[in-house]
């Protein structure tokens, strides 16, 4: 269970990267569907770390709020699993 939560924090930060470089260049943008739906199944970590990283998506409530809940929710999961 835990090696899943790695890949998709990998999979959600590097989508994050992707959005930011993306922005910066404008560029075609990832949908914030997908960016919180990749987050919500298991990349809420990596999802974090690319904010903070990356200092994107850092004003917008829907992530800086979203986000950590998603994280608790992920810990607690693994804790019960686990």
């Amino acid at each position: 269970m835990a090696v899943y939560f790695i890949i998709m924090s990998v999979i959600a930060f590097c989508l994050f990267g992707a959005d930011k470089f993306r922005a910066q260049h404008d560029q075609w943008r990832i949908p914030n569907k997908v960016l919180l739906g990749v987050s919500a199944v298991g990349g809420a970590f990596g999802g974090l770390i690319a904010m903070s990283l990356f200092r994107h998506k850092t004003r917008q409530k829907m992530y800086t709020a979203s986000l950590p809940v998603m994280l608790l929710a992920h810990a607690a999961l693994l804790h019960l699993m686990g």
